[in-house]
């Protein structure tokens, strides 16, 4: 199978409906050749032209994959259950297989004793996500299945369910409120998730805006406060680009925003000099941010895949102004 071949084929298996586990199929068997990429291994490159053929974000399709792994492990280690065989690879099903294979990733036990439930669709998603969630000793979520995305294994949060980050300095306040009151402003119209509660692996933004397309992450911008007097000293610049340059390779655009008063000509040089294009400025004018150096988007970039997977495990922001 050529590359034009699996990616007219990807493209074919989303016009007729043919469900996730025949997309997950074609990305294993271009996985297991040479056509995308390594042996054993998906490029990014092939990962982003498979997402335009097929409409599922890059994180969505390695999702599939690696959902459609698990199963034939399952099956291996428990072929009487027949569980591969008697799933149909529709869109609700997906989001049960998932949770399945962090259930037996906990409790293996468990999970092999609801797989039959699962295969025949008596467990709903909701109280597999309770019993998941039970096992690992996570608080359950009441029932909101008119609130999830197909493609989302993770409710989405909603303000009672997340304890947001409480702004000390008037500054941060202020660009938050702002930001949850005008998302496009940065980051463009369409679906925007917003949130101020994500913790990553090395560093915590300010902010991130999540844009979602398909059920799917098709973006995630970063933002980071910084009020900065007007005549910074040259090691609080470097500390700050030094995070900036170090977060903004995650993000499709990273946003610094400052205060007025900030030298506007020194960071916009500094960020210039060090290459920074995707990395945007924006000033707080009177409670407004006010755009003074656009930023440019980046894609194709394997930290922004990690990302992305890491915003769907920990939950896709709800729709809609975010908490205060």
């Amino acid at each position: 199978m050529t590359e034009e071949e699996a990616l007219t084929a990807l493209a074919e298996a989303r016009t007729g409906k043919q469900g996730w586990l025949r997309i997950a199929e074609l990305l294993e068997a271009v996985r297991d050749s040479d056509v995308g990429g390594k042996p054993g291994k998906l490029s990014v490159a092939f990962i982003d032209e498979a997402a335009k053929a097929s409409r599922y974000a890059p994180a969505i399709l390695r999702r599939m994959s690696a959902a459609r792994t698990f199963l034939f492990e399952f099956h291996r280690r428990h072929p009487g259950l027949r569980l591969l065989n008697r799933l149909d690879g529709s869109t609700a099903q997906f989001s049960k297989v998932e949770l399945l294979a962090r259930l037996y990733k906990s409790a293996p036990a468990k999970a092999v004793e609801v797989a039959g439930a699962v295969a025949d669709g008596s467990l709903r998603t909701k109280d597999l996500d309770g019993l998941y969630r039970e096992v690992i000793g996570l608080p359950t979520f009441a029932d909101r299945d008119s609130e999830r995305d197909p493609l989302s294994s993770v409710p989405f949060r909603t303000v009672s369910e997340v304890v947001q980050r409480r702004f000390i300095s008037p500054f941060d306040q202020a660009c938050w409120d702002d930001l949850r009151a005008n998302p496009s402003t940065l980051s463009g119209e369409g679906d925007i998730r917003l949130t101020c509660d994500f913790k990553f692996t090395y560093f915590r933004p300010f902010a991130i805006a999540v844009g979602m397309r398909d059920f799917g992450i098709d973006f995630v911008d970063g933002f980071h406060a910084a009020p900065l007097p007007a005549e910074p000293s040259r090691g609080e610049m470097n500390r700050l680009l030094k995070e900036v340059a170090f977060q903004a390779p995650f993000f499709r655009r990273f946003w610094l925003l400052v205060s007025p008063n900030a030298p506007r000509e020194m960071i916009c040089g500094d960020l210039d000099a060090l290459g920074l294009g995707a990395v945007g400025y924006a000033e707080l004018d009177a409670g407004t941010l006010v755009v003074r150096r656009k930023a440019g988007a980046q894609r194709s970039i394997e930290q922004q895949a990690r990302l992305a997977a890491g915003v769907l495990e920990m939950g896709i922001p709800a729709r809609g102004k975010a908490a205060p």
